[in-house]
């Protein structure tokens, strides 16, 4: 949703998995501008980072303004990160990936759960969000939850709950599915050695894209 409360012109996409040590986020920000991307910050700890276009991830346990963590990328994989707004420098030891496609740019954070203070209890429910600054055509601001004028608005965040329904439920809507079709389409394959390999070429990314939720549900 956009600054306005509408949705963005360029939409993103995502998908959080929790494994046993992890929280990770894959995002998705689909771009019809890829070649007037903005991305240039290589450093982390730039604040440089927040002129080009980036991905900046929320995630608060307790739901106060008070503790909160702040991560951020670009299509660099350059990182930013802070423990609330204007807080002491704070460095946490979470990793990102990133890549370039023809319709968008992606990133996959992961962030040790010993960050956010320890796994969360069965049931728990934290507070997040996604936001997204877009550069072509103008700054254009996006988030998973609308927050106003400022990302920072803890109370608008979006509720995450942890229960193992829901990673089935995920499991049986996107795994299974994937796995059946994958598995027909390879069969088709096998005849000739090269539709194989231009098939593996097209399931790669996407095996590669269902690999969090494989780990969430292991």
């Amino acid at each position: 949703i956009d600054s306005a409360g509408k949705p963005a012109a360029a939409q993103t996409r995502a998908a959080a998995c929790l494994s046993r040590d992890k929280l990770i986020f894959v995002v998705a920000c689909l771009e019809p501008k890829m070649d007037a991307l903005v991305a240039r910050c290589r450093k982390d700890d730039d604040g440089n980072l927040f002129s080009d276009d980036c991905l900046e991830v929320f995630i608060s346990p307790r739901g106060t303004e008070q503790e909160y963590y702040h991560f951020v990328t670009n299509a660099l994989g350059a990182k930013w990160d802070e423990k609330g707004k204007g807080a002491p420098k704070w460095d946490a030891p979470w990793t990102v990936e990133t890549s370039r496609g023809a319709d968008r740019w992606t990133a996959t954070f992961t962030i040790p759960l010993a960050v956010l203070g320890g796994p969360p209890p069965h049931g728990a429910i934290w507070w997040f969000n996604l936001c997204r600054q877009r550069q072509p055509g103008g700054l254009q601001l996006s988030a998973w939850s609308p927050t106003g004028s400022s990302f920072h608005n803890v109370p608008a965040f979006a509720a995450m709950t942890f229960d193992d329904a829901c990673t089935g439920a995920l499991a049986g809507r996107f795994l299974q599915p994937f796995d059946r079709q994958a598995a027909t389409l390879r069969q088709r394959a096998t005849i000739r050695a090269s539709a194989r390999r231009q098939l593996e070429a097209t399931l790669g990314p996407a095996e590669a894209g269902l690999q969090p939720l494989r780990a969430a549900v292991a």
